[in-house]
């Protein structure tokens, strides 16, 4: 007889062994158990959340689990439309944590994605929408919009999630610098180059004209010195000629071992006789 119950034993605490698994949150975590009976009992929700260690459970009661630290959430946003038509691109992020002890009515109330089903949306519209409201420049050089906007959309969350008393808290609003999208910055590119090469072209164009200018007024004070001195067009070349030597001469005055060679044309009319 001791012998049969013995045996009965052990193959009771074998059934109830594999009857049963462990639930096990990480730090930081908690799970939520959902309790689901074969045969008699009630199943839902079990108020009180497993927290760090170990439960064991019955086979038919499943788990969710939660972090319960601050959890940062992006979104990546690629056409938003500028309040000058500009498309441009930025990244915002919400940091939210979920309230220690309320995870069984956060996953009873809105489930496993409940950030998909109740923030996400309102989160993103309310960036685009206060996007929107400016153009491009100002959204490229103002960090103090970013401020303002942040603000505002915490604001807006907050009142949500306060409205439809969901166990989160929101932390932080953070919105990214924006910039335009890859094609318009390449048509920037494009831009900036055209007009650099433009005004490069017209710097060109006006110390063209400068030294045309001062070349033809250095011609006319030459013309008016020769005229007022009496001499001829030729006669003045010549003098000039003179002139040019007599420069060379006094460059290299002093300076051993340096040869000067005089250019003296025959064409010109000479000044003065020479006998």
């Amino acid at each position: 007889m001791k012998k049969i119950l013995s045996i009965l034993s052990l193959v009771a605490l074998v059934v109830l062994m594999t009857s049963c698994h462990g639930v096990r949150p990480g730090a930081g975590e908690e799970s939520v158990l959902i309790y689901k009976p074969w045969f008699f009992g009630h199943g839902g929700v079990d108020k009180t959340p497993v927290q760090t260690g170990l439960t064991w459970c019955w086979w038919s009661t499943s788990s969710e689990t939660f972090k319960v630290i601050p959890v940062q959430y992006n979104e990546n946003f690629k056409d938003i439309i500028s309040l000058d038509n500009t498309p441009i691109s930025l990244t915002a992020h919400a940091l939210i944590q979920i309230e220690k002890g309320k995870t069984p009515d956060l996953y009873e109330n809105f489930g496993t994605q409940w950030y998909e089903n109740i923030i996400q949306k309102d989160f993103c519209n309310e960036v685009r929408n206060e996007i929107s409201k400016y153009p491009m420049v100002q959204l490229t050089s103002k960090r103090s919009i970013y401020d303002n906007i942040s603000k505002h959309i915490e604001e807006v969350l907050n009142k949500k999630i306060s409205s439809e008393k969901i166990p989160i808290k929101l932390i932080k609003v953070i919105i990214d610098k924006a910039k335009p999208n890859e094609e318009v910055m390449e048509e920037y590119n494009h831009t900036a180059s055209a007009i650099q090469k433009l005004q490069t072209e017209e710097a060109n164009a006006r110390m063209q004209e400068v030294r045309k200018v001062s070349e033809s007024k250095r011609a006319e004070a030459d013309d008016a010195y020769r005229l007022k001195m009496g001499l001829t067009p030729d006669q003045y070349i010549k003098l000039r000629s003179l002139e040019i030597e007599k420069e060379k001469v006094d460059m290299v005055r002093g300076k051993a071992n340096v040869n000067v060679t005089m250019l003296m044309g025959n064409g010109a009319t000479p000044i003065y006789n020479v006998k």
